[in-house]
């Protein structure tokens, strides 16, 4: 069972003062120290505000930005982006901002990807939201050229890319861990077809985050979509195992027993990573959660 923190990046006034290079480095630290084997952020770089004032929205900084400050503060705790929305951006500005992540790092990034589902943040970007699946599987196959460190050849209807070259490349080769979230069938076979691992997304019944993604909420919902997933990788020949990645919130204060038999019960049902939301107001806090529930898995394992 691999633990990755979910950093502060914003979601309430108080956490603004947790994102200092300093703040960030002091929490990546504890992190590191107390035995985690990750940190996080996610991206949305512009969502609405209807999103941002509801029960699951929140406002995020750039992900690379900040990673990389925790990558200055650390030596070992891995490096997760959760997610980027690749259907935004370029590719190849996106293939950059992961090598040099990599690099600056000493080879610590996780990339997870994600294809959007806010079309007001699409609308502000001037990018189509009809088009966001087409441009995802794109924009993985342009990635996964650039960091070959070769010369390129790829045109498209939006780019046109004649003998480019993208140095440096990552330290991971052929390039960091690639995760696809997402819980439908197309990201499924997404999962199969880039090599990648599953991040799981929570969608609970009533309220769902992404109308256009499964409800997932209990392992009975976890266990059907992994039958799927392992069905896809049957079909396509895919032998290499399949991680799976599964975001689950805590709240400081609460007794830990209780996360700590949902980490259980989904660890036996197939997941092998856990992202966790514990907010806090101040790095102390933070520290504190994260010596807590760090001393209760090393126990529990």
């Amino acid at each position: 069972m691999k633990i990755v923190y979910r950093m502060p990046g914003g979601s309430v006034p108080a956490q603004v003062d947790l994102l200092s290079a300093s703040a960030i480095g002091a929490v990546a630290r504890a992190a590191e120290d107390a035995g985690w084997a990750g940190v996080c952020y996610d991206e949305h770089p512009i969502p609405p505000q209807y999103w941002r004032e509801g029960q699951d929205g929140h406002d995020s900084v750039d992900p690379f930005v900040a990673l990389a400050a925790a990558a200055a503060a650390t030596e070992r705790i891995r490096l997760v982006v959760y997610a980027a929305i690749v259907a935004i951006r370029n590719p190849f500005l996106l293939a950059k901002s992961v090598a040099t992540l990599d690099v600056v790092s000493d080879g610590r990034v996780d990339l997870g990807m994600v294809a959007g589902y806010l079309p007001e943040e699409f609308d502000a970007l001037g990018i189509p939201f009809d088009e966001r699946n087409e441009y995802f599987d794109e924009n993985v196959d342009a990635m996964k050229l650039a960091w070959t460190g070769d010369p390129v050849n790829f045109r498209s209807d939006r780019f046109n890319a004649v003998n480019v070259c993208a140095q440096p490349r990552p330290v991971q080769q052929p390039h960091p861990p690639l995760w696809v979230g997402g819980n439908s069938g197309q990201a499924l076979r997404r999962v199969v077809r880039t090599g990648a691992g599953w991040m799981a997304l929570i969608n609970p019944r009533g309220r769902s985050i992404s109308r256009r993604s499964p409800p997932l909420e209990t392992v009975g919902d976890l266990q059907k979509i992994l039958a799927k997933l392992h069905a896809e990788a049957e079909r396509a020949e895919r032998r290499e195992p399949i991680d799976v990645m599964l975001a689950v919130g805590h709240r400081p204060g609460d007794p830990l027993d209780g996360l700590m038999r949902t980490l259980k019960e989904f660890h036996e049902a197939g997941v092998g990573w856990f992202t966790i939301n514990a907010p806090t107001s101040s790095t102390d806090d933070a520290r504190r959660c994260l010596e807590q529930i760090g001393a209760e898995i090393r126990a529990a394992t």
